[in-house]
């Protein structure tokens, strides 16, 4: 395998591992949320977005070098011609080699790019995730404030009406005592003219 095929593999490898911590269930999004927004990533950010499209560019044109290789082998692999110092199967077997690696590496190339835009994805989903929850538990403690504000307000309104109604039962009595003193006095004054 030569350097540019190491490299492919080792950055498979380091995206796979990458993927495997992001979908790691302990850490939540709203963590991920502040990793993502830390100083080190902001700083790095700006510069992100063209680092990502030149491994994008470096990817494709591995992808590119793999699947001429595959068109080359595959056809050369049915042209083998034998000669006195190479039996024809030794030949058929270094072919079918180096047609297995070409494959191997196109695997490892469409892989890498692959996994590139499933973890943009990832962290994205992750950022949104953790602005939702984040809403979530605002609007919660908002609807808890709201409750207890209206759980007040009931209170108020259940003591004035209690007041309304003890208003009206003291108005219905007043109206019964004067009613009683009325009937008191006529009865006095009866009294006297009787008298």
């Amino acid at each position: 395998m030569t350097i540019q095929w190491m490299l492919a593999a080792g950055f498979l490898y380091s995206e796979i591992a990458f993927v495997m911590i992001l979908l790691i269930p302990i850490i939540s999004p709203t963590k991920w949320k502040d990793i993502f927004n830390s100083r080190l990533i902001n700083k790095i950010s700006p510069k992100a977005n063209v680092f990502f499209n030149f491994l994008i560019v470096c990817l494709l044109i591995l992808l590119l070098d793999a699947s001429r290789d595959i068109y080359r082998y595959s056809e050369s692999a049915g042209n083998v011609k034998p000669t006195i110092t190479r039996p024809k199967d030794a030949l058929t077997n270094i072919e079918a080699v180096k047609e297995f690696r070409s494959q191997r590496n196109l695997y490892i190339t469409g892989m890498s790019l692959f996994l590139m835009f499933v973890i943009k994805r990832l962290v994205v989903l992750l950022t949104t995730t953790a602005d939702l929850i984040i809403d979530l538990d605002s609007s919660k403690r908002e609807n808890s404030t709201l409750k207890n504000e209206l759980a007040t307000v009931m209170d108020a309104k259940l003591r004035v009406s209690k007041m309304e109604q003890e208003r009206g039962e003291a108005e219905v009595i007043k109206g019964e005592l004067s009613d009683k003193e009325e009937l008191r006095s006529r009865s006095k004054t009866r009294v006297k003219k009787e008298e």
